[in-house]
């Protein structure tokens, strides 16, 4: 496997929404809709203060996660992130493989942590694979999340120092 990871290109974006949408689509990890519109994507994974970075295998985006501040001034020293993989190369350690690049680019970019405000709790692969990187699970958010098959289940915070 072969895999660049590089700062996503205005060129990206078309790829980087249709993932997102079937992501969002799937109803099972963000926490935004299907109503979510290409403006408020944009705002979201290209906005000001948010680093965007595209996995590229053979020319083909087959993931991306953002970086940015969780919270403005006191608070902009940790990093929070989002990450998907296109439905078509999950299972494959592609999910992995962008997390280990954001510790390392969060670092670099001189943040002390990480923090993931929701985490679905019901999407066990993930938790798994914060968990093999290092992170905590530091708050349970209950029925913070409307998934489309079993309704409303927890969220977990998780973090992990840099």
């Amino acid at each position: 496997m072969s895999i660049l990871i590089r700062e996503a290109t205005e060129s990206d974006k078309p790829v980087l929404h249709q993932n997102f949408m079937n992501v969002v689509k799937a109803g099972e990890a963000f926490m935004h809709d299907e109503s979510t519109s290409y403006e408020e994507w944009e705002l979201f994974w290209f906005g000001k203060g948010v680093t965007t970075y595209s996995a590229v295998e053979e020319g083909t985006i087959i993931g991306s996660y953002i970086l940015k501040p969780n919270h403005p001034g006191v608070g902009s020293h940790i990093v929070n992130g989002g990450y998907m993989v296109a439905a078509n190369q999950q299972g494959k350690g592609i999910g992995a493989l962008l997390g280990n690049h954001s510790l390392s680019e969060a670092k670099r970019l001189g943040f002390t942590a990480i923090q993931f405000n929701a985490v679905v709790a019901t999407n066990a692969s993930a938790v798994k694979l914060w968990e093999k990187l290092g992170f905590k699970i530091v708050g349970t958010n209950p029925k913070a999340f409307r998934h489309k098959i079993q309704g409303l289940v927890d969220t977990y915070t998780m973090y992990r120092e840099l």
